[in-house]
């Protein structure tokens, strides 16, 4: 079967309802709002039209459905635009030119760097976490007595803070951790790794697509814009961050929201 063909019905899986949950909600579990820090949860819309049920999956803030404006705005996204634009940027960061003897060298590439971390370095990044923990500490206090108009540009620091003093974690935690003794077979390994979960982006069922993601991704940041419409207010899709697993030894993401706004369905 051809790869458009394949795509083409996997986008209908996920578009109208027939598939379980399981297959449904391929991003759950890994969406992250960025304004608050909440989870997004799946969410399915139905419409009907000449005798057809079409059922849309989007993603909605938890910070929003369980608190209201008191804690969010109402953050959406649509899972199919925004899964293909994911796809789009693992498939870029991980391929890269599309040769695997690119790949292969910036996996060798990363784990000479990682044996070679210093003493120094190590300390450094330490000392950044403490200074990091104490800036969330500070902000956090900030938010519970800064008036409601500064709520979400608070929320959204207090977010990225936490985020990436994640992120220091993690790398301080890849540096300490054991290496590996054969650079030689431990880049072959990850690289033939990463190659073959690429490979199966566009041609992946519903189930194992959400498996693929799964095996790549620990996080999926997203941050919302805020726009006056007249008496409503507007969270369209700005930009996000995707968290690659660390044992990937692939840089993190960062996604670029330009141009690229998910449209929102008229039920």
């Amino acid at each position: 079967m051809r790869v458009q063909q394949k795509m083409a019905q996997r986008r209908t899986r996920t578009t109208t309802g027939k598939s379980k949950n399981g297959d449904c909600y391929l991003l759950s579990g890994l969406l992250r709002c960025g304004c608050c820090g909440k989870p997004m949860y799946g969410t399915r819309k139905t419409r009907t039209k000449n005798g057809k049920t079409y059922v849309y999956v989007k993603y909605v803030c938890s910070g929003y459905q369980t608190s209201g404006t008191a804690v969010c705005g109402y953050c959406t996204v649509d899972q199919q635009e925004i899964l293909d634009f994911i796809v789009a940027k693992l498939r870029q960061a991980i391929l890269g030119g599309g040769h695997r003897d690119e790949l292969r060298t910036r996996v060798r590439q990363e784990l000479e760097a990682r044996q070679t971390a210093t003493p120094d370095r190590l300390a450094g990044m330490r000392r950044r976490l403490a200074e990091m923990d104490r800036e969330i500490q500070t902000v956090t206090q900030r938010l519970l007595r800064v008036p409601d108009e500064a709520v979400d540009l608070l929320g959204v620091e207090l977010a990225k803070l936490k985020r990436e003093r994640d992120r220091q974690e993690a790398e301080l935690d890849s540096l300490t951790a054991d290496q590996p003794t054969d650079l030689d077979a431990a880049t072959d390994a990850i690289s033939e790794r990463l190659w073959s979960l690429a490979a199966e982006f566009d041609t992946a069922e519903p189930a194992r697509l959400r498996e693929v993601i799964r095996q790549m991704v620990t996080r999926i940041e997203l941050f919302f814009d805020k726009k006056q419409k007249r008496t409503r207010v507007e969270r369209p899709f700005s930009n996000g961050t995707i968290d690659l697993r660390p044992d990937l030894v692939c840089p993190d993401l960062s996604v670029a929201g330009t141009g690229f706004e998910p449209a929102t369905s008229r039920l």
